[in-house]
């Protein structure tokens, strides 16, 4: 069963504003942890919009932040998603919850927050050819 494209589009749309903060925010060198956080977000809303695809309702089981819980299950209805994702997310998925609460900010460098950006940018790339 597939999904209606108009839902497949909203959470295209809102993943594609989620990319766009993040990237803007990074070039500005301005509030990175919310670039961190935003980046995160895209690459978790274009995975959901993957599963929406597949007819799959994401108030289910697929209501997670983990990206590689939500990785496996766009392989099980889309196996064309392979490892090459997964040192992709080793780096974007650890800094979602560290870049949302003060006391767990993590103390990236400019570098390292290019990092995060730079896999989240690859990962969402290998994510909408399933799209």
């Amino acid at each position: 069963m597939t999904a209606p494209k108009k839902e497949v589009a909203e959470w295209i749309k809102i993943a594609d504003e989620d990319f766009a903060l993040a990237q803007l925010l990074l070039q500005r060198n301005e509030f990175l942890h919310a670039a961190v956080f935003n980046a995160h977000q895209a690459v978790e809303k274009y995975l959901k919009a993957v599963l929406v695809h597949h007819g799959k309702d994401i108030e289910d089981k697929f209501k997670t932040h983990n990206l590689f819980k939500l990785s496996e299950y766009v392989h099980g209805v889309d196996p064309r998603l392979d490892k090459a994702i997964l040192p992709l997310l080793d780096i974007v998925d650890p800094e979602y919850m560290d870049a949302r609460y003060p006391a767990d900010l993590p103390d990236l460098t400019m570098r390292e927050m290019q990092e995060v950006i730079t896999a989240a940018t690859q990962a969402v790339a290998l994510i909408k050819t399933l799209l």
